[in-house]
């Protein structure tokens, strides 16, 4: 349920021409080929985005997406020097959407295809959100007309601890209650050992 309600925004932003919420920022002008890149040229019309910027991108829609526009696409690591990795959303033919670069130093020791947004979401639920929060919504007395009103993930990947920090937000709204119930959770995640930080 959470990708799903995730994927809405994005699936529109891909087919109005925007691509992963980033308001087209590194969506490629003209036409570049992957193999092209793999051979080393238009390296220089990769634009830049931080390691930050790429693990929210990535856990957000993970290797493949599918648009009404373009229909499936998948994220492609084409190119490495010392200095950038290269990557491109690459739709049929072998044609590039996206060409941007992350610096190599900031990935390194990064597994970051082990980042699956229901897998973090889930053992989330499973492990940090507290129990006694799980029992608020369907009480008998108090919370019985409660429901949740909103949820919502985010995430910010700290390269200098290798950790990634996990913060979900909580909504409930109540029958017959002016007030909404806001809560906040937040945890590390270590990609390494694939835990959160006790």
């Amino acid at each position: 349920m959470y990708r799903f309600l995730l994927w809405i925004p994005i699936l529109v932003l891909l087919g109005t021409g925007y691509t992963y919420g980033q308001a087209g920022a590194f969506k490629v002008k003209g036409s570049i080929d992957t193999a092209s890149v793999k051979a080393g040229r238009y390296l220089d019309r990769a634009k830049m985005c931080s390691v930050q910027e790429f693990v929210k991108m990535y856990i957000a829609v993970g290797d493949t997406v599918r648009s009404r526009k373009w229909g499936y696409t998948h994220l492609e690591k084409l190119y490495q020097d010392a200095t950038f990795a290269y990557y491109g959303q690459v739709k049929s033919g072998g044609l590039l959407m996206t060409f941007f670069k992350v610096p190599a130093s900031d990935l390194s020791g990064l597994d970051y295809k082990t980042l699956d947004y229901q897998t973090l979401t889930k053992k989330f639920m499973e492990e940090i959100f507290p129990a006694d929060d799980r029992k608020l919504l369907g009480r008998k007395k108090g919370l019985n007309n409660c429901w949740t009103a909103n949820e919502m993930f985010d995430f910010i990947y700290h390269p200098d601890k290798k950790q990634l920090e996990v913060a979900y937000h909580w909504t409930v709204d109540c029958n017959y209650r002016s007030k909404k119930i806001r809560k906040h959770y937040t945890a590390l995640y270590d990609p390494a050992s694939k835990q959160f930080v006790k």
